[in-house]
């Protein structure tokens, strides 16, 4: 087993040593009061925009300057209003409005490439550590220094590994896009082989959250069911990805009424957890920042004591020696296809409307569904349903483009990833949640008596927004 206090001060003194100045140490040390992006110190905007401009235009006559008092790149990034400038043009991040979609990295990184090189969405090429994000197997790269950012992902690694120091068993709660992130050999043992690595790191187990998407299913099933009574009535989905409820909630809060009152599949993971062993502690593992600020909000304070992104995850087992890979499997096979297949856009509509034709068959008004991922595909479909959207009822969006396969901090590709979560969707033992007994029988455990009642808002997972 992996020495964790050793391993402890050794990340401890890696940070101490990395960090340039005091402010940084701290935020590295001591993240938890952190937004999931924060500013690592004095901004450079306007020098490096200046100099790439000088060096685009040069020998170019009456050449357009960017105007003083423009937003900076990340600024006019954040959808969410969350950046703001001080009285010497250093970026300011609201830890309540930031949700950690992760554009202002994208924009931060890219400030100083060629206009025509800026994508607008979620690159592929930047990381928290400014390695590029690698395809399966192949090596990371350095950014060449001109692209370096000057904001950084919030880090939960010493946090996590104090957590573990401690008698109480901690869990991990791994999202259902772990497939192709941590081993090159993708079959149905790599659930396990990961299961056998957290466990070497000294974690009381890992649980696959697909099993808690697979009871948020049952649940948006039966609010389907009970909402989508006419033709012109419509809910709007998915409870897994923060992004997209923010969106909703700020921007378009009097659509809020078609929101189901259902937690995410994450919360209600730690919920069930903490529920039936109070003294337990969890930590989520996915490839999503804005995970980091869902777990801080008000009223689901309590269910994820830290989480960590698969960039984290990573960099956790290469300093303890870890290749989930090369582990014997500790098999689990508790999860249906439906939970399986959240990790990708478009697979909670697929999910949800197996299930309603598990529950409901013959149902008069089908599920018809639209979906939208990436912050700017949501934002268009949103526009449509303020506008009268017609022929879909169940309309799904997800904040990052190819869903949570293509979250900001994901090892692999979502290229590669997406039919890799695909292929272990249909190797799943159940077809729908409905046909999965460890469902039932955890419902039971938690004194829910029948699914119906997954649908009352006194239990673990309804959440009033």
């Amino acid at each position: 087993m992996v020495n964790l206090e050793k391993l402890y001060n050794s990340l401890h003194e890696k940070t101490v040593k990395e960090a340039l100045d005091p402010r940084q140490l701290n935020c590295l040390l001591e993240p938890g009061d952190l937004p999931p992006v924060w500013r690592k110190g004095t901004c450079d905007c306007d020098t490096a925009i200046k100099e790439r401009q000088a060096k685009e235009n040069s020998g170019k006559q009456d050449s357009p300057q960017q105007n003083a008092g423009q937003p900076a790149p990340c600024e006019a990034a954040c959808p969410f209003d969350a950046i703001s400038k001080d009285e010497d043009s250093n970026g300011i991040i609201d830890g309540e409005r930031c949700t950690g979609c992760g554009l202002c990295l994208d924009a931060c990184a890219g400030r100083t490439r060629p206009d025509s090189e800026n994508t607008g969405g979620q690159s592929e090429s930047r990381t928290e550590d400014q390695t590029e994000n690698r395809s399966a197997g192949s090596p990371a790269k350095e950014l060449t220094p001109e692209l370096r950012s000057n904001l950084a992902a919030r880090k939960d690694l010493l946090p996590v590994l104090e957590l573990l120091l401690q008698p109480a068993p901690v869990y991990a709660l791994v999202a259902p896009a772990f497939i192709g992130q941590f081993d090159e050999d993708t079959d149905e043992d790599s659930a396990g082989r990961l299961r056998a690595a957290f466990k070497s790191l000294g974690f009381a187990g890992m649980v696959e959250v697909a099993l808690f998407a697979d009871i948020l299913t049952l649940k948006e099933a039966l609010e389907f069911d009970d909402a989508i009574k006419n033709e012109e009535d419509y809910l709007l989905t998915s409870c897994c990805c923060p992004v997209w409820l923010a969106m909703i909630r700020r921007k378009y809060a009097h659509l809020v009424s078609h929101v189901p009152p259902s937690v995410s599949p994450m919360v209600a993971a730690g919920r069930t957890i903490k529920g039936l062993m109070p003294e337990a502690k969890t930590v989520f593992v996915g490839p999503c920042l804005a995970k980091k600020a869902e777990a801080r909000e008000a009223d689901l304070l309590g269910a994820i004591d830290h989480v960590l992104t698969f960039k984290e995850t990573e960099e956790l087992f290469r300093e303890a020696g870890i290749s989930p890979a090369a582990f014997a499997p500790d098999p689990r096979e508790n999860t249906s296809a439906g939970g399986r297949i959240y990790a990708v856009s478009g697979g909670v509509s697929q999910a949800v409307w197996d299930t309603v034709s598990r529950l409901r068959p013959g149902r008069k008004i089908p599920l018809k569904a639209k979906q939208a991922d990436g912050v700017a595909g949501c934002k268009t479909l949103l526009e449509e349903v303020q506008q009268g959207l017609q022929g879909a009822n169940f309309i799904e969006g997800m904040g990052c483009n190819g869903g949570c396969a293509g979250g900001p901090a994901v090892l692999t590709a979502r290229e590669i990833s997406r039919p890799l979560i695909t292929a272990y969707s249909k190797d799943a033992p159940y077809e729908t949640p409905a046909d999965n007994p460890f469902v039932l029988e955890l419902l039971e455990n938690l004194g829910i008596a029948t699914v119906e009642n997954l649908r009352d808002p006194d239990n673990l997972f309804h959440r009033k927004f």
